[in-house]
């Protein structure tokens, strides 16, 4: 735990992860960084010292500093906690333990997402991902949005690839048995897997 909270420690500084987020667009002497970040010379010679010290960065013999691969994952890991912190309210009535923790652990691939608080915008949304897709169209729910699927006919018409994930005790309902007749979807198969 002393390692991780060191870790963490020096990347609790906003002038730090300047630096490395500056560095991760490309690698730059220390002149460029305190000019870029608007640093004194010593600011950001000290926040460098820091960050080499932690392995994150290392500088060339031509004082040209760039990320560690160290570096680049502890900055990458840090999507988890952006999402977090943006979305803390949310969070503080909305539970994820019903997710798989597989899924739990990847949610720094959400840290740029939009929140949609008006479920006609969400279906709207959907629907236009599924239009807008160019070859795969894969969903994971536990319903089915009826208004999607001209959308899915079409991309499964053009040779798009679909795949649903649902619960194992889904039952379609008859209207949605009907609504799914259309020829496209007679390759598809029910996994009990």
């Amino acid at each position: 735990m002393e390692k991780l909270s060191s870790l963490l420690f020096e990347l609790s500084s906003s002038d730090r992860l300047d630096i490395l987020q500056l560095l991760k667009k490309s690698p730059l002497k220390l002149s460029h960084i305190s000019a870029k970040l608007d640093f004194t010379v010593q600011e950001a010679s000290r926040n460098l010292s820091r960050l080499s010290d932690a392995k994150m960065i290392t500088k060339n013999v031509d004082g040209v500093f760039r990320l560690t691969p160290f570096g680049e994952e502890a900055l990458n890991m840090l999507k988890g906690y952006s999402f977090l912190s943006k979305n803390r309210e949310y969070l503080l009535h909305h539970s994820a333990s019903l997710l798989p923790e597989t899924f739990r652990s990847s949610l720094s691939i959400l840290d740029n997402f939009t929140y949609v608080n008006d479920i006609m915008i969400a279906f709207h949304d959907v629907e236009k991902m599924i239009e807008k897709a160019e070859k795969f169209v894969w969903i994971m729910t536990n319903q089915i949005l009826v208004s999607t699927l001209p959308y899915l006919i079409k991309e499964l018409e053009r040779g798009g690839i679909f795949r649903l994930l649902m619960p194992k005790n889904y039952q379609m309902s008859n209207e949605m048995l009907q609504s799914t007749s259309h020829p496209v979807f007679e390759k598809a198969v029910r996994s009990k897997s």
